[in-house]
């Protein structure tokens, strides 16, 4: 993993989250390499298990980024009308019992181009389509 590479990615994704309200960042990107949007406003249809749409975010940086995508998680409490979807993958072991595997549409991951913001919208277009036609 680069760091100033993964250090200007979180720079660039902070930007964009200032503009959104009450999102916060945080990182640690020297021992557990994990990227973490809080209080992030889930699209309609989502709910935690407290009734709200708003949950975090979590990216875990593989030692391969950004020749590699960032696995993603989602509080293992999220529910899309009641239910798990298509994307969230409950059996894939995660570091804590409070996250559970989420596959974004990353489609064709460039890693001279896409990093943090390609993930963020790749995890909203899931979020928007949760339950995708098979192949």
């Amino acid at each position: 993993m680069t760091s100033g590479r993964v250090l200007a990615d979180i720079a660039e994704l902070a930007s964009v989250l200032r503009e959104r309200a009450n999102t916060q960042l945080t990182y640690d990107v020297q021992d557990s390499s994990f990227v973490e949007i809080g209080h992030f406003r889930f699209p309609d249809g989502w709910q935690t298990t407290d009734g709200t749409r708003v949950g975090a975010i979590r990216f875990e940086l593989p030692a391969s980024y950004p020749n590699t995508p960032p696995s993603v998680a989602v509080p293992a409490g999220m529910r899309y009308h009641g239910q798990q979807t298509q994307a969230m993958q409950p059996t894939r072991a995660w570091p804590s019992e409070n996250w559970v595997a989420f596959e974004p549409d990353y489609g064709q991951w460039n890693p001279a181009a896409d990093g943090l913001l390609t993930a963020l919208a790749a995890i909203e277009r899931r979020l928007r389509d949760p339950r995708p036609q098979p192949p």
